[in-house]
């Protein structure tokens, strides 16, 4: 290997491809470095392939390995990975210039490397030097020079891989502490606010303790009233608890009493009961007499209607009889009878004791 260029080369579709060296010596695996650009997702699926520069399609591939799926990788950063080519697949040494290609999964070609070479190293010019102590001996070894600069691109690309994984890892740090930083500032412009609200709160507790504690003493003052006046509602209870115990006797006697009452009450309904039947009895009976009064009532009517009815009937009577006895008066047998009397009424026999028998004295005047 003659050159290696070790500055990040842009390609086309994003993709970089990393330390691309103008020539690979053959049956030497090579070790290929790309970076994906921000937002791109890796896939199984994409794949490295050595292409001649000349190949016009991505069939046309010497050689391809799949890409690495990076394990981790942060959002809105670069993605570095690598893959190897080994030494058996390799194209033969030549002048035929060859460069890397990142094909994704769609077969699309997203980033190609600058164009490069596989040859021998010369005998001569391609040798180098080393000198090593080993155990306090000198020793020179010659070896070739593209195998040392093989060696010093592989402790470089090592490093430079190391430094690479640290500079992502820090920038994910570093965004991590900007998102952090945001998060702070949004919490310290939150808790000022917080403050600023809780500052106005504390006014307003202070003004509400001061109340408070007027209201405290105030309740204090009732508190020592209120006391005293349930020592005051004690006594009382004392003297109400006295005399429920004098009520609850009175009470029992009462109950007694009440007891006597009620068999007294049940003996005395059974007597209104009898009372009650031999009044429904005594209402029949008067009911009966009420109706044999009318009867009676009616019959007395009747009874009287007749006797005034007789009476009338009576006077009537008697005033004829009063009117024939005037017109006997007048009459020549009463005046001869009436003679007759006044002269022989010791010897008449219609005279007994000087007193007229028989009807005829009806006719006499």
């Amino acid at each position: 290997m003659e050159e290696s260029s070790i500055s990040r080369v842009p390609s086309r579709g994003g993709v970089s491809f990393l330390n691309v060296a103008r020539t690979y010596i053959p049956n030497t695996k090579v070790e290929c470095h790309y970076t994906l650009p921000p937002g791109t997702v890796p896939s199984a699926s994409d794949w490295i392939g050595i292409f001649k520069v000349e190949a016009a399609c991505v069939r046309d591939y010497h050689t391809f390995v799949w890409s690495s799926v990076p394990e981790s990788a942060t959002d809105g950063s670069p993605v570095h990975a690598s893959v190897q080519f080994q030494a058996s697949y390799l194209p033969k040494p030549g002048a035929q210039l060859y460069q890397f290609r990142y094909v994704n999964r769609q077969g699309r070609v997203c980033g190609q490397s600058p164009p490069f070479q596989f040859r021998e190293p010369r005998p001569m010019d391609e040798l180098v030097t080393l000198e090593e102590t080993d155990g306090g001996s000198d020793i020179l070894l010659v070896v070739p020079k593209a195998t040392v600069l093989q060696n010093q691109l592989d402790e470089s690309q090592q490093e430079r891989n190391d430094l690479m994984q640290l500079k992502l890892q820090l920038e994910g740090q570093v965004t991590e502490l900007r998102s952090r930083v945001q998060e702070l500032e949004t919490a310290l412009a939150t808790a000022r606010q917080e403050h600023a609200e809780l500052k106005e709160q504390y006014k307003g507790l202070s003004r509400s303790h001061g109340e408070l504690t007027e209201e405290r003493d105030i309740l204090s003052r009732q508190q020592g009233d209120h006391v005293a006046h349930i020592l005051e509602l004690e006594d009382d209870i004392q003297t109400i608890s006295e005399k429920v115990l004098t009520k609850e006797v009175e009470l029992d006697r009462v109950r007694d009493t009440v007891k006597a009452l009620t068999r007294e009450q049940e003996k005395l309904l059974g007597q209104l009961k009898e009372v009650q039947a031999d009044k429904e009895q005594s209402e029949a009976e008067l009911q009966m007499a009420q109706q044999e009064n009318r009867r009676l009532k009616s019959e007395l009517q009747e009874a009287k209607g007749r006797q005034e009815e007789q009476g009338a009937q009576t006077q009537r009577l008697k005033d004829k009889l009063v009117q024939m006895k005037d017109t006997l008066r007048n009459t020549p047998v009463c005046r001869f009878y009436s003679k007759l009397s006044n002269l022989t009424s010791h010897t008449s026999p219609f005279v007994q004791g000087g007193v007229l028998h028989g009807r005829m004295a009806e006719f006499i005047p």
